[in-house]
């Protein structure tokens, strides 16, 4: 299935309000401060003054919503031009770029393992506890973002496609995963693990328990990591392959 890939596969929780030849533009306006809900999916790599054009027409839509960024998706597997690079970099747009990684559970090595780690699907009796594991990583991104990810949690909590998971050494939560289901793969979300059992194989056993999941209902697994970001080294180290990237651009107005 890994063929089949791109970055349409995995799950978008926003809400299409604009589609046209040219971008896709999506936003959930109850959740201002969750960037990755409200963006612009280019259809095409602008020159500059195109991109001047569309920065316009988002930068409108979002006013007018009450919202202050700007978030741009280019194609997937697609540069920059310069002149537009040039552009960002003097008007304060942070660069971004996304990895589609893709592992078939007969590939995945465990790096690291924890006996003690038990993985439990989150229930309405313990998803408090699983959004108050996830504020604590949230607020890294702000308070505003951390509050508004709650509200989001308990909405994907009702999603018929979607699983939250806790792992627990002896009571205490100390990681946790979402697994987004569709008919060919278990997609990972928001895989964490508490600051003070960091580099302990919680994160490792967290995979290990989905590659399982995955073998036995004949699928394969898929995740979307941040180019820079230091788990992407253990999931190469995993078995997993980097099937295609994106850049992204994002600017706090």
């Amino acid at each position: 299935m890994k063929n089949k890939l791109n970055f349409q596969t995995p799950k978008n929780f926003s809400k299409l309000v604009e589609d046209n030849e040219l971008f896709s533009h999506y936003s959930k306006t109850n959740y201002p401060y969750y960037y990755d809900l409200n963006f612009i999916q280019l259809h095409f790599n602008p020159t500059k003054e195109e991109f001047v054009l569309l920065e316009e027409i988002l930068k409108e839509y979002q006013h007018a919503e009450g919202q202050n960024h700007l978030k741009f998706y280019w194609p997937e597997n697609t540069g920059l031009f310069i002149e537009v690079l040039d552009y960002l970099s003097v008007n304060s747009y942070e660069l971004g770029k996304l990895e589609l990684l893709h592992v078939s559970p007969n590939q995945f090595t465990q790096t690291s393992s924890n006996s003690n780690v038990s993985l439990h699907k989150v229930s309405l009796d313990s998803l408090e506890s699983f959004i108050a594991l996830n504020y604590q990583d949230d607020l890294a991104f702000g308070k505003e973002f951390a509050l508004n990810k709650c509200d989001f949690y308990r909405e994907q909590f009702q999603l018929p496609d979607v699983s939250f998971w806790l792992a627990f050494i002896e009571d205490e939560p100390v990681g946790a995963l979402i697994l987004v289901s569709s008919e060919h793969f278990l997609e990972v979300d928001n895989l964490l693990t508490a600051a003070s059992w960091r580099k302990q194989g919680v994160a490792s056993e967290l995979l290990a328990y989905v590659v399982k999941m995955a073998a036995q209902q004949e699928k394969e697994v898929i995740l979307l990591a941040d180019a820079e970001d230091t788990p992407r080294e253990m999931y190469l180290k995993q078995g997993f392959e980097v099937m295609g990237s994106q850049i992204h651009v994002l600017k706090e107005l």
